[in-house]
């Protein structure tokens, strides 16, 4: 890793944040004293000011050395395993506000391999490319860990945008054209401009960043300047005639399995922490906007039912 992209890593992960943030962020540290860091993302972060805190979901992820090590219960160890990450859901009192929070644990190998090039996926390299905040890391060990991770998230999600736009690109088509994508393969709909919303709410931070990792990746370009954007156009690139239609399959099925491990993800939320149901029929509210009623039978058996609530998601085309 070179000093300046430490540097310019360093300056970002360590911006501090609102009392609130860190106090969310003590009470989750408390459940997992031995994580290994917590990291703060979404679109919390990414808003400028938040006028109602109440209304807000902060998102979280920790980051854990050993699944056996941070639960009692070796369910919840198999589980997170199985189909990483747990999702859980956190609600405490903070001056006159109830904040809420949502975080996901996830142990170090498995949340390497899925910033990686070899992540079938692209759920952690495409939301730990973009710019996050590191509250807390148990020690410098942890730290150089999580950093190189982050490293090798923002020069996987560059190497797959390449793969979509080719040799010739501005920066903004660049991220704009693989969160498009990114974001396509979820189980949740977004409205058409989420793309452009993400680059467009830390444009500096990518036109930063990506001329850092090009030169890490070893590509070499030259530049142009054009209706005030520099197009980058990179040589010695060359992508068959058939590159395109591979891409447009690929994403294809990424975007099937996506949402099917979307749709499990939510269906093993239901039942591996308390009022898992209620959460999983908001998080589909706050996502499409689409209100989901279900029996009592379903809540108590959702995994059972959950032939009945997929038919429901489809016809109603969240998935």
């Amino acid at each position: 890793m070179t000093q300046y992209f430490s540097n310019f890593l360093d300056q970002h992960i360590n911006q501090p944040c609102e009392s609130y943030v860190d106090f969310l962020s003590q009470k989750i540290q408390e459940k997992y004293p031995n994580a290994l860091c917590i990291i703060f993302y979404g679109s919390c972060l990414r808003k400028k000011n938040i006028e109602k805190l109440d209304d807000e979901l902060f998102d979280f992820y920790v980051v854990v050395d050993s699944y056996l090590e941070t639960y009692s219960r070796k369910k919840m160890a198999f589980f997170n395993y199985l189909l990483p990450p747990n999702v859980f859901f956190i609600s405490v009192p903070w001056q006159n506000h109830m904040l809420k929070a949502k975080y996901a644990v996830i142990n170090y190998d498995q949340f390497y391999r899925g910033v990686s090039p070899k992540a079938w996926q692209p759920a952690l390299w495409a939301r730990f490319s973009q710019p996050i905040r590191l509250i807390y890391t148990k020690n410098d060990k942890a730290r150089i860990q999580i950093i190189n991770a982050l490293k090798l998230a923002s020069q996987t999600i560059i190497h797959q945008a390449i793969q979509l736009v080719g040799s010739n690109f501005t920066i903004k088509k660049l991220w704009v054209s693989i969160f498009s994508k990114t974001y396509g393969a979820e189980l949740r709909p977004e409205k058409s401009n989420k793309a452009v919303d993400l680059y467009m709410s830390n444009q500096t931070y990518y036109q930063h960043l990506t001329p850092m990792i090009l030169k890490d990746l070893g590509y070499k370009w030259s530049e142009e300047t054009t209706d005030n954007e520099i197009i980058y156009r990179l040589k010695e690139i060359k992508f068959s005639p058939y590159h395109i239609y591979g891409q447009s399959l690929l994403w294809f099925l990424r975007s099937i399995w996506a949402r099917i491990l979307n749709f499990l993800r939510l269906m093993k939320a239901s039942f591996t922490f308390d009022n898992g149901v209620d959460y999983v029929l908001w998080k589909i509210k706050r996502h499409s906007g689409i209100t989901m009623t279900l029996t009592p039978w379903q809540k108590k058996h959702p995994l059972l039912a959950s032939p009945v609530i997929l038919w429901k998601l489809y016809k109603q085309r969240i998935l």
